[in-house]
């Protein structure tokens, strides 16, 4: 009787969660998926139409897909990398050398955090701008007039790489303070022993530290991932709207355009399934290129 009343407990507990979990994410999966083998237009209920496999292959056919697939791939690849190795520098930088203004460096670095992505991304707009933005009067006052006549989201050849920036930017102070937490929480002996051997500052980064901090890395690139490849949406939207010519354009934004613009909601819903597969994907191999095993402390 006792294991009968804590089983039931256990249930009554775990159905609440379990419910909301199968309505709120599991059903619209399974929905998705079957939607993407209907043609619909998404206004009205019972006017789907079934074509099967005909919404992937017109994906496959599609260049505007390949060419939003293309800059997904690019802004995953960028951000990441980028992000987790200046979050890293400046993290050793801000706790190892002991700098008297660290804790401002601190604040400033991760007051982008605070801001919503719908202010930063207006923000660094005006940044962008071509006749009244920062960036061109920064490049006025060095005397480097090629890069001031540069229209930094209004050109194919630098949106994209200008909306990364802004991601970049956004994140970077996340991501400091998530480091500069697992390095402080490594015991000083060690950095104490290492430099009784002879390791300088560099040595002791790449023997201590990042082993030390590997861990806290892999989170770091696994967050960072699915949140660009998701959270890039917004930056896109506001900054450049995908433009020009597609040239900024990523997955979630295009299945965005097919949806609520195109009012393609079958195409769309064929896309979302590719983005979610994508998605699981990313985060399995980020999950196993960056295991190794843990070094305790």
């Amino acid at each position: 009787m006792k294991e009968k009343g804590r089983f039931l407990f256990l249930a009554v507990c775990t159905v609440p969660a379990l419910l909301v979990f199968l309505v709120f994410f599991l059903y619209p999966i399974l929905r998705a998926f079957i939607m993407a083998f209907y043609r619909w237009s998404g206004m009205s209920k019972g006017t789907e139409v079934f074509i099967g496999l005909d919404n992937f292959r017109t994906m496959l056919r599609d260049d505007i897909f390949w060419r939003s697939f293309q800059n997904s791939f690019v802004v995953m690849l960028i951000v990441p990398a980028i992000t987790v190795v200046l979050a890293l520098f400046l993290a050793v930088l801000l706790t190892r050398f002991k700098l008297k203004e660290r804790f401002l460096y601190r604040t400033v670095i991760f007051f982008p955090n605070v801001l919503s992505v719908v202010v930063t991304s207006i923000l660094w707009s005006f940044i962008y701008h071509p006749t009244m933005g920062i960036l061109k009067s920064l490049f006025e006052w060095l005397g480097w007039d090629r890069l001031a006549g540069i229209v930094w989201l209004g050109l194919p050849e630098t949106a994209l790489y200008s909306v990364a920036v802004t991601i970049i930017w956004a994140g970077l102070g996340f991501y400091l303070i998530l480091f500069i937490a697992g390095i402080e929480s490594i015991p000083a002996q060690y950095y104490e022993a290492s430099a009784i051997d002879g390791a300088g500052q560099i040595r002791q980064f790449f023997s201590v530290t990042l082993p030390l901090l590997w861990g806290v890395v892999r989170v770091a690139i696994v967050l960072l991932l699915s949140g660009v490849f998701y959270g890039s949406f917004v930056y896109v939207q506001i900054m450049t709207n995908g433009g020009p010519d597609w040239a900024s354009e990523t997955l979630v934004n295009y299945l965005y355009y097919q949806a609520f613009k195109n009012f393609n909601m079958g195409y769309a819903t064929a896309i979302g399934i590719v983005v979610f597969l994508i998605g699981v994907t990313l985060a399995f191999i980020a999950n196993r290129l960056t295991r190794k095993e843990a070094v305790e402390f």
